[in-house]
């Protein structure tokens, strides 16, 4: 049970790092794109103002809105550099790694919550472990009874050489036998009462432990279902934020918006796609934590299988 715990939080911290990384390879993506962006606004605002239809002051918000962006950029670069050393560590992969299995989403509900506590209530390494303490102590409190109660035993013989022997002497003999220690200096009492509390601690334990893990499953469930349905709410918040940068895009060219306008739609944009990432981020890992404290993390590759692939 022990080294099935550890194989199991290793699944756990390994499913943690690789996704961590995917998102951060996606904001890294994101950032790239709304520099570009910027890049393309700061390239309308030169042109608009040598044309005499914005004031320079326009176009140096435009200039200050792209250097902004390219440092987030730069902190997305580093966020990822950061992400690949500590996967390619763990992996003992000192060339690094290239991950290929994208974010995913599932977009149906999980199971019910109350199969994933019948399953960690089942299968948990933890409670496995537990419940064989809670055996032991108990087979240890018969042993030490046993100790108390009389030993009866039985004997035989029989004399296959009279020689040496009587006339009288018979040639068998049986009987039954019983031995009972009246006083000992063991403490055989206390012996019995140490090994009662052993089980009533093995008791306790097993009693927290299915409490801690329950909440666990409870807490991991929903986070991963409230994840799945912020990630749901995202498509038309993109859809709106990218319909909105055209048609301000469309008016700062006509001179009919400004250019923040133009830069907080773009942000707007930037924004949308990091918090969808973020969901199917969270999702995955909140998935990933409920099949670890219910004893199923060897099934996220099924999961993975069924999930649809969450790429900027």
């Amino acid at each position: 049970a022990e080294r099935e715990t550890a194989v199991d939080d290793v699944l756990l911290q390994m499913s943690q790092l690789y996704f961590g990384q995917q998102l951060l390879a996606q904001v890294r993506d994101i950032r790239l794109d709304v520099l570009s962006g910027l890049d393309r606004h700061v390239s309308d605002a030169i042109r608009l103002e040598r044309a005499g239809f914005i004031s320079r002051a326009q176009r140096l918000q435009a200039e200050v809105a792209r250097d902004d962006a390219a440092r987030e950029l730069e902190k997305a670069r580093a966020d990822l550099a950061g992400a690949d050393a500590a996967l390619s560590g763990v992996l003992r992969a000192p060339s690094g790694v290239e991950p290929t299995t994208p974010i995913f989403m599932i977009r149906r509900p999980l199971d019910s919550l109350e199969s994933y506590l019948a399953s960690a209530r089942r299968t948990h390494p933890q409670l496995e472990r537990l419940r064989a303490m809670e055996e032991q102590a108990e087979a240890a409190v018969d042993v030490q009874r046993a100790r108390l109660r009389p030993t009866v035993y039985g004997f035989a013989q029989y004399n296959l050489d009279r020689r040496e022997a009587l006339l009288a002497d018979p040639d068998w003999s049986v009987g039954v036998g019983l031995r009972y220690t009246l006083l000992s200096g063991e403490g055989r009492s206390d012996r019995v009462r140490s090994a009662r509390e052993t089980v009533a601690r093995a008791q306790a334990g097993l009693r927290e432990a299915h409490t801690q893990i329950e909440i666990g499953v409870a807490r991991a469930w929903n986070d991963a279902e409230a994840a799945r349905r912020r990630f749901m709410l995202t498509n038309s918040a993109i859809a709106s934020s990218q319909e909105n940068l055209r048609v301000q895009t469309v008016g700062y060219q006509q001179q009919q918006t400004t250019s923040l306008d133009v830069i907080d739609a773009q942000l707007g944009v930037g924004r949308s796609r990091v918090e969808r990432a973020q969901a199917a981020h969270d999702f995955v890992i909140a998935l990933a934590r409920l099949l670890h404290v219910s004893g199923e993390i060897d099934r996220m590759p099924d999961y993975i299988d069924q999930g649809e692939r969450i790429a900027q």
